[in-house]
């Protein structure tokens, strides 16, 4: 367990990058339900990495679609050593496109957790309490979400087959 575990939740410090400010007030909303405080909220990749350079966040949480820098860029930015202090900021991915292809380019960039929006207070406070925690998770312990998006895919492409054979039955 990490020292930051340790330290009361109103204490912690996050960054929400979101382009979409309804998408931010919600997360804030949430991790304010859960008993954080301290919230800082960027509308763009650029501006996180400039509040990054100028504050000291214990996570970072960030949209994977936004114009200019993408989640992908910003992690790509943010994790390489020459960024500073910050590559070590633990970073959890939101996004409405929790398909297999995004979590794994999400993990392979440098993301610590991937968590499904809408934002639900629950998932968003297990995934800080587990990057903080524990770290940076690999993919041998992401397994278990890359397997649930892997059925939910599944189950679309069942349900879109579905719609399909019950289109033909009216013809």
């Amino acid at each position: 367990m990490s020292e930051r575990s340790n330290i009361a939740l109103h204490d912690l410090s996050l960054l929400i990058v979101d382009d979409n400010q309804y998408a931010r007030s919600l997360a804030i909303a949430n991790l304010k339900q859960i008993g954080f405080h301290n919230i800082d909220e960027a509308d763009s990749g650029a501006e996180a990495l400039l509040r990054l350079h100028s504050g000291d966040y214990d996570a970072l949480i960030v949209d994977w679609y936004m114009p200019e820098i993408s989640g992908a860029g910003l992690l790509s930015v943010v994790r390489d050593r020459r960024f500073g202090p910050a590559h070590k900021t633990p970073v959890i991915v939101m996004s409405a496109y929790t398909n297999r292809e995004n979590v794994e380019r999400a993990l392979s960039l440098g993301a610590d957790q991937v968590v499904a929006k809408p934002i639900k207070a629950a998932a968003m406070h297990k995934a800080i309490s587990d990057v903080l925690q524990h770290g940076r998770q690999n993919h041998q312990s992401m397994s278990g979400l890359l397997n649930k998006v892997q059925e939910e895919d599944a189950l679309d492409g069942q349900m879109l087959d579905d719609a399909d054979d019950a289109d033909t039955a009216f013809l």
